[in-house]
């Protein structure tokens, strides 16, 4: 083979190895520079439940006396009316200042907690006397159920099994606020069901016993 050639081959072979080479680097240059799609996108965060979130800030309705306590929305505020039995304690949305100041002996509001004196054991008080469901309220047995004028009932003893407690959700229908000092409470107390349920759900569970 002439030296010519040689020389020549020699000049392709070069080219060859230079070209390579620059390929391989310049596309590592690019996987190193180019952001891929996960850090251009991030996946989401899950969202904190707004309830538990709102629980968090709720307020605590205390009685030494009876032995109990319970939380209620920080938004909503309470009354309570001693009228022979224990207590009756009644949980409402808080009013506006447009609103006139609800009487505290107002047995109206969206969720009610009655406690009375009796001993006897723990009846299933529905109407057919079988749709009870079994639960249990702070470690003692409760009972769940609906009537003909409450969404739902939740009755349960205390742990000296001598005060009977129902913890309810009243059904409002429009002629229970035929007269003008109803009227205006009835937007703020006919909640959603959906609303209404999950409060009243999220109230039973803060529910507990003092030592």
């Amino acid at each position: 083979m002439q030296k010519g050639n040689i020389a020549l081959l020699v000049i392709i072979l070069v080219a060859v190895v230079a070209g390579y080479w620059f390929t391989i680097n310049y596309s590592n240059k690019r996987t190193e520079t180019t952001p891929v799609a996960s850090q251009t996108n991030p996946t989401p965060k899950p969202v904190e439940s707004t309830s538990s979130a709102d629980m968090a800030n709720w307020k605590t309705y205390t009685n030494t006396k009876i032995g109990f306590q319970i939380q209620y929305p920080s938004n909503w505020e309470y009354s309570e009316v001693k009228a022979g039995d224990p207590l009756h304690l009644y949980l409402y949305p808080k009013h506006t200042g447009e609103m006139k100041s609800r009487d505290p002996n107002e047995a109206l509001s969206p969720v009610e907690l009655v406690i009375i004196n009796n001993s006897s054991p723990l009846p299933c008080l529905a109407k057919d006397n079988k749709s009870c469901l079994e639960l249990k309220v702070d470690g003692v047995s409760a009972k769940k159920y609906s009537l003909e004028n409450y969404h739902e009932v939740v009755t349960f003893k205390n742990k000296k099994g001598d005060l009977f407690f129902e913890l309810m959700t009243p059904k409002f229908d429009k002629e229970t606020f035929a007269t003008e000092s109803y009227k205006q409470y009835y937007s703020f107390y006919n909640l959603p069901e959906k609303e209404r349920k999950n409060i009243f759900d999220q109230i039973l569970s803060t529910f507990k016993f003092l030592p």
